[in-house]
């Protein structure tokens, strides 16, 4: 019995698992085939009574925009039973794709932005099952970062250890070591705090890009970040505006707080990445306001959120979180070489 069969398909019945294309790739692509007869070896997979890309994605969309009506495919048997290459025909279906045109519009110039929106992803539908509900069960003492980061870190260079299974000995092997705790909390009896004077304002990144700017760099004298990396962090998956809020000084009509969740939907978590009050407005209760509101504020898919910092900042973060009710004594590690 054959565990491969090869057969010809039209371009427009080949619907694409992946879901973005990198401008660069598709860029090195067209170079090499506008000077190359040969398309190479495209491979489908056969799954509810469709057709879909296992590869060759660039390849195909080239194909289509010059007129290429039918190609030549190779469908290994034992892919149609594949459960990444399932799952991610699922989500094309779901996204609503019919065909390759459809990646038409759905290049990405930045590679980094490519990354965070399709190799992430692939990556995180790679891992077993088993570790999704492990990770969900008990997130701060699974990994260190949140998974969506905890599979883009360098593990050549950065090292992570929960503080149980931590030695003072391995510090010789590292130039760096610091200390995060990292903690939860279930989304359950939220407190609401609200300061006389204050109210919440939704951030709207198109107008409002210079002043997250200008409040983080303003809120640390050891972190500069700049418009770029604000919009990237907009581009990636795990983008959630509505949890972009500003606190705005009712007197003053100014903005002197920010806080910025991410809200990974595969695993239901919402995670504070910023919070941040201006200097001046500190010690009024602001964060713990802007921290509640946050929580509350979390999508209704949401299981969980959790928050890490350093331990040894000498504006003690972790206290502020446990009054906002975190728990947990999650004590990590990183160490970088």
């Amino acid at each position: 019995m054959m565990n491969y069969k090869n057969f010809k398909v039209k371009i427009k019945d080949i619907i694409p698992q992946q879901h973005y294309l990198s401008k660069d790739k598709y860029d090195k692509v067209k170079q090499y085939m506008d000077n190359n007869q040969s398309y190479g070896k495209i491979y489908v997979i056969e799954y509810k009574n469709k057709i879909f890309s296992v590869d060759g994605h660039h390849r195909l969309l080239y194909l289509y925009k010059n007129g290429v009506k039918e190609v030549d495919v190779i469908c290994e048997i034992k892919d149609n039973e594949n459960n990444l290459y399932k799952k991610l025909s699922d989500e094309s279906l779901l996204y609503g794709f019919k065909s390759i045109a459809d990646l038409e519009n759905r290049i990405i110039t930045s590679y980094k932005e490519y990354e965070m929106k399709w190799i992430d992803k692939c990556q995180l539908l790679l891992l077993e099952d088993s570790n999704i509900y492990e990770y969900i069960a008990n997130p701060c003492r699974y990994s260190a970062l949140p998974l969506y980061k905890d599979i883009r870190v360098d593990k050549k260079n950065i090292t992570t250890i929960h503080n149980d299974d931590f030695d003072n000995s391995l510090l010789n092997q590292y130039s760096s070591h610091e200390r995060f705790f990292r903690i939860s909390h279930n989304l359950e009896e939220i407190d609401k705090v609200v300061v006389s004077g204050f109210t919440f304002r939704i951030c709207d990144i198109n107008k409002d890009i210079d002043l997250v700017r200008q409040i983080i760099n303003q809120s640390y004298d050891d972190i500069k970040i700049y418009n770029e990396q604000i919009l990237l962090m907009t581009k990636d998956r795990v983008y959630y505006p509505d949890l972009w809020v500003f606190i705005v000084d009712e007197t003053t009509n100014q903005e002197v707080a920010l806080g910025i969740c991410n809200y990974d939907k595969y695993v239901g978590e919402v995670e504070l990445d910023w919070i941040q009050v201006l200097p001046q407005y500190r010690g009024k209760g602001l964060a713990k306001m802007l921290v509640t509101y946050l929580l509350k504020k979390s999508p209704s898919g949401a299981k969980f959120a959790t928050v890490s910092g350093d331990m040894d900042n000498s504006s003690s973060p972790e206290y502020l979180y446990r009054k906002c009710g975190f728990k947990g004594k999650d004590v990590w590690h990183i160490l970088r070489k």
